[in-house]
């Protein structure tokens, strides 16, 4: 729209400035207004237009950036919602996990699960039944780790191609520890391809290919590789990841559930909220695995 406003601009100009060269503007035989010729005319308009083109211009300048600034407010917001939710996720399976390992009705319980709060950076408000989080402090080994498989800038999956020594297709993971660095491993990853007709299990077989021991240090990424088949006829594929993880000292236990979307033909990457499609994807893996 702006390219449009300059070309506009320089015609006008060209226009006025051919009018002003070439043509009588004023006919001094005529009085008042009807001195004005018809050339005369058409350059006070073309005159009129220069000076009200570098306002829209300004304003739609303003209003791109406006709407650039909108669309990086709103990647920001996503992400951080993103990282707010698998954090919620990873402190209510910490405390179904507590839960089922302690006796709340007994003190030494209750301190147990105080502490053991207080290191994720929470404590429980008995009145009003609800966790609080407790004020920052600044120590980074409390700080949480929370795994993800990044969607941009540079988004986490990407297909490389075929294998010569099997023909099965090779695809890249790359995965990120956020906040802290991450370690002790157990977590999986389960493909479905979408051929437009259903869903099918891909995967070569269900991989587990972080090891245990290896580390992911804070905001670094790790890369692994998956091979999987009949991926060709495939408009969409999914990649679920799900497990445990703890911190570089092998302290708290943390949980990755979630899956990724990947588009063949546009390659973008984004992920899956809770709700049916998710679910499917989840019942292919479950029931591939169990065969």
């Amino acid at each position: 729209m702006e390219t449009a406003v300059i070309l506009l601009f320089g015609m006008l100009s060209a226009i006025g400035a051919f009018i002003s060269a070439t043509h009588k503007m004023v006919d001094s035989s005529k009085k008042g207004i009807k001195k004005i010729t018809g050339s005369g005319w058409i350059f006070i308009l073309c005159a009129g237009f220069l000076i009200v083109l570098p306002v829209i211009q300004k304003s739609l300048s303003d209003r791109a950036q406006q709407n650039d600034q909108n669309k990086r407010d709103a990647s920001r917001m996503d992400d951080q919602d993103k990282r707010d939710s698998i954090m919620r996720d990873n402190y209510n399976a910490s405390i179904l996990a507590m839960k089922k390992e302690y006796d709340k009705s007994s003190k030494t319980s209750t301190a147990t699960i105080t502490e053991v709060l207080a290191k994720y950076g929470y404590k429980f408000d008995s009145v009003n039944m609800a966790l609080v989080k407790l004020k920052e402090l600044g120590n980074q080994s409390l700080e949480n780790p929370v795994l993800v498989i990044p969607t941009s800038p540079n988004p986490g999956i990407n297909v490389l191609g075929k294998r010569p020594s099997d023909n099965y297709d090779s695809i890249e993971i790359r995965i990120q520890s956020k906040d802290a660095g991450s370690s002790y491993f157990d977590i999986r990853y389960g493909v479905v391809a979408d051929d437009g007709k259903e869903l099918f299990y891909a995967e070569k077989a269900s991989s587990k290919v972080l090891h245990y021991n290896s580390k992911i240090w804070r905001d670094a990424y790790t890369l692994s590789w998956i091979f999987v088949n009949n991926i060709e006829r495939a408009t969409r594929m999914y990649v679920w990841a799900r497990g445990n993880y703890k911190r570089l000292d092998g302290t708290g236990i943390f949980y990755m559930d979630e899956v990724i979307c990947y588009d063949v033909k546009t390659k973008f990457v984004s992920t899956l909220k809770e709700g049916d499609e998710s679910k499917r994807v989840k019942d292919v893996v479950n029931k591939a695995i169990k065969k």
